[in-house]
């Protein structure tokens, strides 16, 4: 009988947070930290916030003001597509990198090609420029 190997699972954390120290005139940017087995990256949320409000355990701003709510509610919703780029990543048995979790959340994710993908696109093309004779040994049954 032959062991059966689980994929290992990453340890992931995400926390969204300011940097106080490139804020101008009172207003600090919004970066999210996104950690992947200790390995750190960092991703503008290119909001601007109040540093006197910024509540740091919530991750989120204090008040009930209608731009604190719509910051929140922006900002709790990269949270969930974040955890949702992770749950997607695990389930697909695609390896879990901070680059990769970035480049899902940007939307610069290229599908793998796979050999009968590959057999299309070449029968497209070819199509115009070899014979039905030879064409044919290219077409899967």
């Amino acid at each position: 009988m032959v062991p059966i190997k689980f994929a290992k699972r990453a340890v992931f954390r995400f926390i969204i947070g300011i940097k106080a120290d490139k804020g101008k005139e009172g207003n600090a940017p919004v970066y999210a930290c996104i950690t992947v087995n200790k390995k750190r990256s960092y991703i503008a949320i290119k909001q601007f916030v109040d540093i006197n409000y910024w509540d740091i355990t919530k991750g989120a701003l204090k008040g009930t003001r209608e731009d604190f709510k719509q910051i929140n509610k922006y900002l709790q919703d990269v949270r969930l597509t974040m955890g949702d780029i992770y749950q997607q990543l695990m389930l697909s048995g695609k390896r879990v990198t901070t680059q990769s979790v970035k480049d899902h959340f940007f939307g610069n994710v290229e599908e793998a090609q796979t050999l009968s993908s590959l057999f299309e696109y070449h029968n497209e093309t070819a199509s115009s420029t070899l014979k039905w004779s030879t064409l044919k040994h290219y077409y899967v049954t």
